[in-house]
């Protein structure tokens, strides 16, 4: 129920089997995280950190476990950049240095 959708039968047979995105693309209307997370993915490491910590986004890094033991490895760009996507508003983005 998280990822549904309400469609009328003509929007259901476009859709078909395409992820939403796909979908509002083939309509025409594009969604405005892509063009949030094109701003982050320009942006260094550093910056999304200040950027998480500015808008209160804990980023965790992936846990790789061995046989004997497990370490927390540091968050990637990617992770960061899919957590403050939702969060971070454009303008927000354009204003900083």
């Amino acid at each position: 129920m998280k990822n549904s959708v309400c469609l009328c039968y003509r929007c259901n047979k476009l859709q078909g089997t395409d992820s939403w995105a796909v979908f509002m693309k083939k309509q025409g209307i594009e969604d405005p995280k892509v063009k949030v997370k094109e701003a982050l993915e320009r942006l260094t490491v550093p910056q999304l950190k200040l950027l998480a910590a500015k808008h209160n986004v804990r980023v965790t890094g992936r846990v790789e476990e061995g046989f004997f033991s497990s370490r927390q490895l540091p968050p990637t760009k990617r992770q960061y950049v899919n957590k403050l996507a939702g969060v971070v508003p454009l303008e927000d983005l354009r204003s900083s240095p």
